[in-house]
């Protein structure tokens, strides 16, 4: 298979490689360039040589093919569907309640289960130990303000207001 070979000029290698792409309609990436002269301005822009490239277009390579968009979609590429599995719900998990004593380690606090705190309020303990935490980060804030901890069941509100 011969390739055919076209010559084009220019003032610069980029315009006569414009000039090939125009004149084939191609893009650049599909030609084989091969620069004759680079051109030249001569002395003070007088006596100027023109760029000339030799231009064949690239043969079509298996490659191209195997990834063309109307060869695959004018095969009628299959697509499998995959069997869905069973969906098993699992119960909500119930929240584990730890409450640390900070400086303090006594073990009364390890004595109460789980059980006894979801019956129940929220210790007198408990608030203590948030009181103070929120008490500590509003004064590391610089916000003077008064704090109001109350306990309904297991949850707790802190009211922060502002003087």
């Amino acid at each position: 298979m011969s390739v055919e070979k076209n010559d084009f000029y220019g003032k610069d290698v980029a315009e006569a490689i414009k000039k090939a792409c125009d004149s084939l309609r191609v893009p650049q990436e599909k030609l084989e360039i091969e620069v004759i002269e680079t051109g030249s301005t001569g002395i003070f822009g007088l006596i100027r040589k023109k760029a000339r490239i030799r231009v064949a277009v690239k043969p079509e390579t298996e490659e191209e093919d195997v990834f063309d968009v109307e060869t695959l979609i004018g095969r009628g590429v299959k697509v499998q569907e995959r069997e869905e599995a069973d969906v098993v719900e699992e119960p909500p998990a119930q929240p584990v309640l730890q409450a640390e004593a900070i400086g303090d380690d006594e073990e009364d606090e390890d004595d109460l289960s789980l059980d006894e705190e979801q019956e129940g309020d929220a210790s007198s303990e408990s608030l203590k130990i948030v009181e103070e935490e929120v008490r500590r980060l509003i004064d590391l804030m610089g916000f003077p303000s008064t704090l109001d901890v109350q306990a309904n069941g297991l949850a707790v509100t802190c009211t922060i207001r502002g003087e």
